[in-house]
C-alpha cells in the first residue's frame, strides 16, 4: 500500500514538471534572426547595407532594433553626417570613440557605432555610412586589408524575453535611450566578414619616386627657360 502510494506521488511530480516543460517551451519566443549585408561603392566612401529578417513578429511587441559594430582604427563613420541623416529621419545612427576625420589610421583611436530603428516589419534595412582613413606609407606593400568585424544584434521590447541575455555593450545616444533593457541575439548569416582593401604608400619606392621628381623638374624648367630665351630673341 505504502509503495503503491508512493509510486502515485512520483507519478504526479513527473506530471507535474512535464507540464512545466512545455509551458516554457511553448513560451519561448522563436524570431530565428537572419543578418545580411551588401556593400555600395569601390573608394573611400562606401555603405553597408544590413538586411535583418525575423519570423514570428507576433511573439514580440513594441521593439526596437540595433545593429552594434567596433570599428577597426583604419576606418570612421563622420558625426556631422549622422546628424545630418537623423535629421531627414533616413537613418538613426550614433558612434562613440574618435571624432577627429583628420587623423591618420595610426594614430586614430577606435569607434563604436549603433544603428537603430523601430521593429515594425518581418524584414528591416539599416545603412551604415563609412569612410576610409589616410595611413602612413609601408615598406613593400601598395596595400592593406581591413576586416570589418561580425556586428552585433540587439533587440529592446517592452515584453521581456527571457531567452536572450541583457546585453553589456554600451549603446550610443540616442540609441540606447529606446529601451530599458537591450538584449543581444545571436543570429544567422551567410556571408564571411567584409574585407576593405586600402591603398596605402610603398616606402620601398622612395628613391626612385625622388629621383623621378628631380629629373621632371630639371626637364621642365629647361622647357620654361627655352621658351623664354625664344620669346626674347623673337621681340
Amino acid at each position: 500500500m505504502i509503495a503503491k502510494k508512493l509510486i502515485n506521488n512520483c507519478l504526479r511530480i513527473l506530471l507535474i514538471f512535464i507540464c512545466i516543460y512545455f509551458e516554457f517551451a511553448n513560451a519561448k519566443t522563436s524570431i530565428n534572426p537572419k543578418v545580411d549585408y551588401s556593400v555600395d561603392g569601390h573608394g573611400f566612401h562606401r555603405k553597408i547595407n544590413y538586411t535583418v529578417t525575423m519570423e514570428n513578429l507576433d511573439d514580440v511587441s513594441n521593439c526596437y532594433l540595433a545593429i552594434h559594430v567596433n570599428l577597426p582604427t583604419s576606418l570612421y563613420v563622420n558625426v556631422d553626417e549622422l546628424a545630418d541623416l537623423q535629421r531627414l529621419n533616413e537613418n538613426t545612427v550614433c558612434s562613440d570613440g574618435e571624432t577627429n576625420v583628420e587623423v591618420f589610421a595610426e594614430n586614430a583611436g577606435s569607434q563604436q557605432v549603433t544603428i537603430c530603428k523601430y521593429l515594425n516589419s518581418k524584414e528591416s534595412n539599416l545603412i551604415l555610412p563609412l569612410h576610409q582613413r589616410y595611413h602612413a606609407p609601408l615598406n613593400n606593400a601598395s596595400y592593406i586589408n581591413v576586416t570589418i568585424p561580425k556586428a552585433k544584434l540587439l533587440l529592446g521590447c517592452e515584453k521581456r524575453i527571457a531567452e536572450y541575455p541583457v546585453s553589456k555593450i554600451d549603446l550610443c545616444s540616442p540609441c540606447v535611450d529606446l529601451s530599458i533593457k537591450w538584449r543581444e541575439v545571436p543570429y544567422k548569416i551567410n556571408k564571411d566578414n567584409y574585407i576593405w582593401t586600402i591603398p596605402v604608400g610603398d616606402t620601398s619606392n622612395k628613391d626612385l619616386t625622388i629621383i623621378l621628381t628631380i629629373l621632371s623638374s630639371i626637364i621642365g624648367t629647361i622647357f620654361v627657360l627655352r621658351a623664354l630665351w625664344n620669346s626674347t630673341s623673337s621681340s
